[in-house]
């Protein structure tokens, strides 16, 4: 499904450190599968959604500003794919193996 490279080895590496997937069944609203990263790095979240975007995936980008928080700034993704978040938890059983 995809080719082992150098990008989706990093991918990877995201989902096992500070990534994670989940799945929603909701048969009045449809079915929700999503890729999420959420860090105080910028560039990290920059880098990981360039070598998701690289892949054909679509990537949504969001910014969260806390009030009177230590990390008052907060960057996230979001990938909605069905194929990929299968595909990544398949691979990896759940983040149980590499």
């Amino acid at each position: 499904m995809y080719q082992k490279s150098n990008k989706l080895a990093y991918i990877l590496g995201v989902y096992f450190g500070d990534g994670s997937t989940t799945v929603k069944i909701d048969k009045e609203k449809g079915n929700s599968y999503r890729f999420q990263l959420g860090s105080i790095d910028k560039e990290f979240v920059d880098i990981t959604s360039e070598y998701l975007q690289s892949l054909g995936l679509h990537v949504v980008r969001n910014e969260f500003q806390h009030k009177n928080v230590r990390y008052s700034r907060m960057f996230f993704l979001t990938v909605c794919s069905k194929e990929f978040v299968f595909w990544v938890r398949g691979i990896t059983n759940n983040k149980t193996k590499i």
